[in-house]
């Protein structure tokens, strides 16, 4: 599931998650969190960060509390860079 960054909805991600679906969405500038594991990343893939984080915002964390991966990437065309929010582990 793709969900679009302006409709974060946690407990909605959450029931995704319970229901075993697969889910990636943009990560809002806002959302507040902790890093509990920093994995190794491929910058010559433009891979700037690939995190283990929980949610810590009182709405956030009830709402989600569960681990989320936190993947940062920078397209070398445009030189943007983007933050991405999933559930999945192991891609």
């Amino acid at each position: 599931m793709v969900a679009d960054r302006a409709y974060v909805d946690f407990a909605w991600l959450n029931h995704l998650n319970t229901q075993g679906i697969s889910l990636v969405t943009r990560m809002k500038k806002e959302v507040r969190y902790a890093v509990r594991e920093r994995r190794a990343v491929k910058p010559r893939q433009g891979i700037t960060c690939d995190q283990i984080i929980v949610l810590t915002s009182t709405h956030g964390a009830k709402r989600y509390p569960g681990t989320l991966r936190r993947i940062g990437y920078r397209d070398a065309e445009t030189d943007k860079h983007y933050v991405f929010m999933t559930n999945s582990f192991d891609l």
